[in-house]
């Protein structure tokens, strides 16, 4: 089989159950990977054999398709060095009352857990470090009235 056969075989696989967008994206990235990794020095049946059968791809991509629009099908063996893959950014909005009181009590817990830690590292260190400040005042207030 060769390079054209193996994407003209995936685009029949995909084009019932994708759009013609999301199928062309499919091949067009199939197609530089191959494309990529024949120009490292690999030889077109051996990229073809690791990417196995263009129908079993298409079955990932498909039942992948259902669950997470705009992600592209990674074959196991494939390396990640592409900057061209297409990612979902997913952000979390503050659109409703109800996640912006949750963002609030959010911030004020983290402030009340960080006044509560802070306290009682200080309580915790009072009983040493007022009497050593003491006692450091007191030795200079000594050492300056020697001098």
């Amino acid at each position: 089989m060769t390079q054209y056969e193996f994407i003209e075989q995936l685009e029949q696989a995909l084009q019932n159950d994708l759009g013609s967008a999301a199928s062309r994206n499919h091949l067009e990235y199939y197609k530089r990977y191959i494309q990529d990794e024949i120009r490292t020095g690999k030889s077109e049946q051996a990229v073809l054999d690791a990417l196995g059968d263009p129908w079993a791809i298409a079955r990932t991509i498909i039942q992948t398709q259902d669950t997470q629009e705009d992600y592209f099908a990674v074959h196991p063996g494939e390396s990640t060095h592409y900057e061209n893959r297409q990612v979902k950014v997913r952000r979390l909005a503050f659109d409703t009352w109800w996640k912006r009181l949750l963002l609030v009590l959010g911030i004020i817990a983290i402030v009340v857990l960080v006044f509560i830690v802070v306290t009682g590292l200080i309580s915790a260190l009072a009983p040493i470090l007022i009497p050593l400040i003491i006692v450091m005042i007191v030795l200079r207030w000594i050492g300056r009235r020697r001098t």
